[in-house]
Order: structure tokens, then C-alpha cells, then sequence
């Protein structure tokens, strides 16, 4: 076998693991699945599956998700008849609590402390937002500013 062939199969088999990684990975990417039900609810109930989803992944001590807040809140304040709003937080609850005895959320706000829900969804950095449709299938991610009104009108398949 020639080097060009060894190399293509090696690649092959690379490959299919990322796939079959990939697959295995996702496995537990449900909002009542096992790294769902791990969550700790700081406020507010869990979402459920069924309806529309927003999935803001933040932290405490990240300026550019403490800024999304309100951006989130306003946007909670339009669509929230229409599509659920979690916030997960890998952070402890005390850490959480105190933060938000100065800072108003309002939607529902989770902590991950064992980190199975970021790592379910593969979040690998703050902040994170991902739009589930009521399939739970991922129909948009990205940072939680670039979420605007027309886009979320769109997402939800009409007007705000």
C-alpha cells in the first residue's frame, strides 16, 4: 500500500471517530436529559421541551455577559409569551445568589455545577446563546448581543 493510500485511511478512521465522538456527544443534549435534570434552578422552573428555548450560557465575572442582561431582559420582556429563556451559569450558587442581589434577571437562572450542561451543549466560552426550536434542534448560536429582535421575530417564524 502505497504512503498517499495509508494516509487517506488514517484519515478515514480519524474521521469517523470525530463522527461517531460527535454523535455520542450529543446524546445527552436534551433539556430533561441527564445533564439537564443536573441543573440547579437559582430562579424560576426548568424549560420545557416542546417550546422554543433561548440558552444563555454566562458567568458572574464576565463583563460582556453582565452587559447582555438587560439586552436579555428586554428581549425576555417581548418574546417570552413565545419562546422560554434559561440562563446556566457554570458558577457556584452563592456566587449567583450574590450577583443577582444586585443585578434583576428576569427569566429563570440555572447553575451547572458539575458542568454537564456546558459540556452537553458544547460551550467552550462566555457568553453563549443558543435558540432551540420546540424540537430541541439547535437553530441558531452566537454571542447573546448579536440575538436582536428581527432575528429572534425570524427564528419564531414571525413578528415580534
Amino acid at each position: 500500500m502505497s504512503d498517499l493510500a495509508k494516509c487517506l485511511v488514517a484519515l478515514g478512521l480519524c474521521a469517523g471517530g470525530f463522527l461517531y465522538s460527535e454523535y455520542h456527544s450529543s446524546q445527552g443534549r436534551k433539556l430533561d436529559g441527564e445533564a439537564g435534570r443536573q441543573l440547579v434552578m437559582v430562579q424560576g422552573v426548568p424549560a420545557k421541551p416542546g417550546r422554543p428555548v433561548i440558552l444563555e450560557f454566562w458567568g458572574t465575572y464576565c463583563g460582556p455577559c453582565v452587559a447582555s442582561i438587560p439586552h436579555l431582559n428586554e428581549l425576555h420582556t417581548r418574546f417570552g409569551s413565545r419562546v422560554q429563556f434559561v440562563a446556566v451559569s457554570g458558577e457556584d450558587m452563592g456566587a449567583v445568589k450574590g450577583f443577582m442581589a444586585t443585578h434583576q434577571i428576569n427569566y429563570p437562572v440555572a447553575v451547572d455545577p458539575v458542568h454537564a450542561f456546558f459540556k452537553a451543549w458544547n460551550v467552550k466560552s462566555v457568553p453563549t446563546l443558543i435558540f432551540l426550536d420546540s424540537n430541541q434542534k439547535i437553530q441558531w448560536r452566537g454571542h447573546s448581543m448579536e440575538m436582536t429582535d428581527a432575528k429572534l421575530a425570524s427564528l419564531l417564524g414571525g413578528s415580534s
